[in-house]
């Protein structure tokens, strides 16, 4: 399989091929698509290798944008081999892997445009956000789209971000606990090295006015009897 677009490696390079449910993944921008891409990688489809770049459109994130598609790879996926300047990484798929348990640990709500501080600790955590366009909103998305939505987000290195992020996909529940930029960040993230935190976050955006206040986020930790793979401890 290829994630997120780049298929012409698969012909350059004479490779066998699993097609993607859907093929460039950019375009699961739907918590249904988002969800079936993450059941693809986690088992139904199975492929047994992934060639990846960590790269989206229009100023998104991978993780963010497609958060069960995301989480499906990092825990069902470990490193095939280094990767070279400017490659994309190729993955393995595990055998017989367990994927972990996650459960809500807590939720809270919060005003658009209001920071959101981010529980700290030592395990992994994920963010669910959910937003409710409001009547104009649901208008406006019938008639045309809703302009985009950004996320304003602060780690705890004090490094300040602004991604846009989809609204639909957003309570398949990123992953706050490691905050990726590139591809070199997932491949530190896949050998098990610790990647920045995002410490607090708040929804803004030419798009964010267009949704119901107060906005509910759901904070999903790992069970307790729940083990976590390699990349997320």
């Amino acid at each position: 399989a290829v994630v997120p677009w780049e298929i012409g490696y698969v012909a350059a390079n004479d490779l066998d091929w699993t097609p993607n449910p859907i093929l460039q993944t950019y375009m699961a921008y739907t918590p249904e698509l988002d969800a079936r891409l993450g059941r693809f990688f986690a088992g139904e489809g199975e492929p047994s290798h992934i060639l990846i770049d960590f790269q989206d459109i229009d100023g998104r994130n991978l993780a963010w944008s497609q958060p069960l598609m995301f989480l499906a790879i990092i825990e069902c996926y470990r490193l095939r081999l280094p990767r070279a300047p400017g490659a994309p990484l190729l993955l393995q798929r595990v055998e017989e892997v367990a994927r972990p348990v996650w459960r809500e640990s807590g939720r809270g709500r919060a005003t658009i445009g209001s920071w959101i501080d981010v529980p700290q600790g030592d395990q992994p955590l994920r963010a669910a956000i959910e937003l409710e366009p409001s009547l104009v909103g649901r208008v406006l998305r019938a008639a045309f789209r809703i302009p985009p939505v950004q996320l304003e987000l602060i780690t705890d290195e004090g490094e300040q971000r602004v991604v846009r992020f989809l609204p639909a996909t957003a309570p398949g529940g990123p992953l706050v606990s490691a905050f990726l930029e590139s591809t070199k960040d997932l491949e530190e993230l896949l050998r098990g090295e610790e990647l920045p935190r995002v410490a607090r976050f708040r929804v803004c955006g030419d798009g964010a006015v267009y949704y119901e206040n107060p906005i509910t986020i759901r904070w999903l930790a790992l069970a307790p009897s729940s083990a976590a793979p390699t990349p997320l401890r």
